[in-house]
C-alpha cells in the first residue's frame, strides 16, 4: 500500500510539474510580476468568504445526505469538512475524501464506508451542476466551443452518468451486487473476502438517501445554491488580479477549471490550477502574464485558509498524519462501538456468515417473522 501511495504521488508530481512549464513557457516572468504588483487585493476578501460560504452549504448538504444514517450536527460537520479538504492540499491521492468520512467517524460513530458512500454521491451531485453551469454559461456567452472541451465534457458527462448508474443499482439490487462481488472475490482469503464484502454492504447503506425523491430534489437545489459561491469566489479572485470578465465568463473558467483538476497532480492541485486557469482565460483575450497572476492569486486565497483552518481542526481532534497514513484512525471509539453493536446482533441472531450471507439472512428473518405473527393472527381468529 505504501509503494502504491507513493508511486500515485511522483506520477502526481510529475504531471503538475508538466503543467507548470506549459503555464510558464514563453512567458516574461517580468511581466507576471507587473501584474502583481498591479492587483488589487482588497478582493481577495470576498474571494475567501465567498469559498467558506460554499464550503457551509456543502456540510449543509452532506448533512442531508447523511441523514438516513445518523443526524449528524454541523459542529461536527463543518471541521470534518474542513480537515478532509486540508488533507486534499498536503497528501497525495486525494486521500481527503477518506479523511473527511474517517474523521467524521471517529466524532458521531457513523461507519466510514458508509459516510464515504454520501461523499461520492455527492461528487455526483456535483458533477451534474458543474456540467449544468457548462451548457448554460456556453449558452450566455455565445463561445466558440474548443474541440478539447468537448472532448472533456463528454467524458465527464460518461464519467458521471456511470457512476450515477452503479450507484442506483447497488442501491437498488444489494443482494445481487453483493453476490456478484462474492463470486468475484472467491479465490481470495476469507478474511479479506468478509472485509471486502462488508465494507461494500455499509457503504451500500449510505446511499439510503436515493429512496426519497424530495431528499433528491433538496440536495440537487443545494448543489446549485452551492456552486454559485465556487463561481462568485473566483469572479472576485479575477477582480484582484484586475482582470475585467461578466460573471459568466468567470464561471466559464470555473466549470474548466473542475474539469482540468481532475487530472492526477501534486497534492493542492499546483500546476493543474495554472495551466487549466491560463487555458481557460485565454478564450477570453487575457494576456497569459495576468491570467497567471490570477491563477497564483486565487490558488493561493483558496489554499491557505483551508489548509491553515483544517489543520486547526486536525490537531485538536488528536489526529496524526501518521495515523490517517496508516488508517488506524478508523477504529476510533465511536466507529469500534458501532461494529460491536453489529456483532452483537449478528452473534444474537446466530450469524456467522459474510457479507452477502448476512443481507440475505435478515430478508429471510424478517419473511419468516411475519409469517409467524400471520400464523398466530389466523390461530387466534380460530
Amino acid at each position: 500500500m505504501r509503494r502504491l501511495r507513493d508511486w500515485k504521488l511522483w506520477a502526481g508530481v510529475l504531471v503538475s510539474g508538466l503543467f507548470l512549464w506549459l503555464a510558464f513557457r514563453k512567458t516574461d516572468l517580468g511581466e507576471v510580476g507587473r501584474a502583481f504588483s498591479e492587483a488589487r487585493y482588497v478582493w481577495l476578501i470576498p474571494s475567501i468568504a465567498a469559498n467558506f460560504i460554499g464550503l457551509w452549504i456543502r456540510c449543509v448538504r452532506w448533512g442531508l445526505l447523511l441523514r438516513p444514517l445518523a443526524k449528524v450536527r454541523m459542529k461536527d460537520l463543518f471541521p470534518s469538512t474542513i480537515i478532509g479538504f486540508m488533507a486534499n492540499n498536503l497528501l497525495p491521492a486525494r486521500i481527503g475524501e477518506f479523511v473527511r468520512a474517517l474523521v467524521l467517524g471517529r466524532k458521531t460513530g457513523v461507519r466510514v464506508s458508509a459516510s464515504f458512500a454520501t461523499i461520492v454521491l455527492e461528487r455526483v451531485f456535483d458533477g451534474v451542476t458543474v456540467l449544468l453551469f457548462l451548457l448554460v454559461t456556453v449558452g450566455l456567452l455565445d463561445l466558440p466551443f474548443p474541440d478539447w472541451l468537448r472532448k472533456a465534457s463528454l467524458v465527464s458527462l460518461g464519467a458521471v452518468a456511470l457512476l450515477l448508474v452503479l450507484l442506483v443499482a447497488l442501491k437498488a439490487k444489494t443482494g445481487v451486487v453483493l453476490g456478484f462481488f462474492g463470486t468475484l472475490l472467491g479465490p481470495f482469503p476469507q478474511a479479506f473476502r468478509k472485509r471486502a464484502l462488508g465494507f461494500l454492504e455499509s457503504f451500500a447503506e449510505g446511499l439510503r438517501m436515493l429512496r426519497d425523491w424530495k431528499s433528491v430534489a433538496a440536495a440537487s437545489a443545494l448543489s446549485v445554491a452551492l456552486w454559485v459561491f465556487p463561481a462568485l469566489s473566483l469572479h472576485f479572485g479575477v477582480m484582484a488580479a484586475g482582470i475585467h470578465l461578466p460573471l459568466a465568463a468567470s464561471v466559464f473558467v470555473l466549470v474548466i477549471l473542475c474539469i482540468g483538476v481532475a487530472a492526477p497532480s501534486a497534492p493542492g492541485f499546483v500546476g493543474t490550477i495554472q495551466f487549466v486557469s491560463v487555458l481557460g482565460l485565454e478564450l477570453f483575450g487575457v494576456p497569459r502574464p495576468q491570467a497567471l497572476s490570477f491563477s497564483i492569486l486565487y490558488h493561493l486565497s483558496q489554499y491557505i485558509p483551508v489548509t491553515t483552518l483544517g489543520l486547526v481542526y486536525f490537531f485538536s481532534e488528536g489526529l496524526s498524519f501518521s495515523k490517517i497514513r496508516s488508517g488506524e484512525g478508523e477504529e476510533s471509539d465511536g466507529v469500534t462501538e458501532y461494529r460491536r453493536n453489529r456483532e452483537t446482533e449478528k452473534r444474537g441472531s446466530g450469524e456467522k456468515s459474510d457479507g452477502v450471507t448476512e443481507y440475505r439472512r435478515n430478508g429471510e428473518t424478517e419473511k419468516r417473522r411475519s409469517g409467524e405473527a400471520e400464523k398466530k393472527s389466523d390461530g387466534v381468529s380460530d
